[in-house]
């Protein structure tokens, strides 16, 4: 399972007002849920949250799958879906993924957010547009100041979500058989890592670009390079204890789980796979489909 936007069709003689107010819901609610992950997941919150939502979204999305129309290619098993009809563009993918926006770290966390909503025809382009022209322009460095706060959050949220884990395994590594467990570079190590720092907090980077306070601009500067720097030695500290590791004995989070190098940080907003999507919502809306959101 995952998100994805289906391409279907709202019957014309739908009243456009109450369909939009469906949609807003959907999103709110979808958004509000589970629209956001964080590295530390309180129980708590998540159930009062799907206890506030959870109901509204459900009987929005289950009206709004109600009232679509789902193409079905030709030759491919039914759905089961009463609301099914021939597909009329077959060799258009039926479905696209929502990650190329809601997982790519260049794009701004509220725009990631927003994305997981439903999009009518005639807002698509406007949609894509809009994605297409930030992704540009980031690939091209003229959104650097704002990526490397966005790439001081993904590190640092990489760092919080796997440092528990790193320190778990070091301080349980004592136990049981096996020489590799009691050697004295590995006891010098494991007392490195029982010592190592918890990570720097998360910065409080903005959701969408725009002015800061010089301040605020100053304080993401140390927090970029305080985080990058944690990152960095974590990442040593952990192919330290890696190297000579049989798999099954690795912590394996290394560096190709943090963002450490800023251009290939950029480069993500040159992946391949936005311009898939850019180029299959286009073809989509402008067929006359819908995007809807599904999960």
């Amino acid at each position: 399972m995952g998100v994805d936007w289906l391409r279907v069709r709202f019957p014309a003689h739908l009243d456009r007002a109450s369909l939009d107010a469906l949609i807003a819901a959907q999103a709110l609610c979808y958004q509000t849920c589970d629209g956001w992950n964080t590295p530390a997941r309180d129980p708590v919150r998540d159930a009062l949250t799907l206890h506030a939502h959870g109901a509204a979204e459900a009987d929005a999305d289950h009206m709004l799958h109600a009232l679509a129309r789902f193409p079905h290619p030709p030759g491919e098993p039914s759905w089961g879906r009463p609301n099914e009809y021939a597909d009329d563009h077959p060799h258009l993918s039926a479905a696209m993924r929502v990650y190329p926006i809601t997982r790519n770290p260049t794009f701004p966390p509220l725009w990631r957010l927003a994305a997981h909503r439903t999009f009518l025809p005639d807002q698509v382009a406007p949609q894509v547009d809009r994605w297409r022209a930030w992704a540009t322009d980031a690939a091209a460095g003229r959104h650097d100041a704002y990526l490397r706060q966005l790439q001081a959050y993904e590190n640092a949220t990489a760092a919080h979500e796997r440092w528990p884990e790193v320190r778990r395994i070091a301080a349980e590594s004592d136990r049981g058989d096996g020489a590799w467990r009691h050697t004295p570079e590995r006891r010098a190590l494991r007392e490195t890592m029982m010592r190592f720092p918890s990570p720097p907090p998360i910065p409080d980077v903005p959701i969408e670009p725009g002015p800061l306070r010089a301040t605020h601009a100053a304080d993401l500067v140390r927090q970029s390079t305080e985080i990058l720097d944690y990152a960095r030695r974590l990442v040593d500290l952990v192919g330290a204890w890696d190297a000579g590791l049989k798999s099954g004995h690795r912590i394996g989070y290394d560096a190709a789980h943090y963002a450490l190098d800023f251009d290939a940080f950029r480069a993500r907003a040159a992946d391949p796979w936005l311009d898939k999507c850019f180029d299959w919502a286009t073809a989509a809306a402008a067929n006359g489909y819908a995007l809807l959101l599904d999960h």
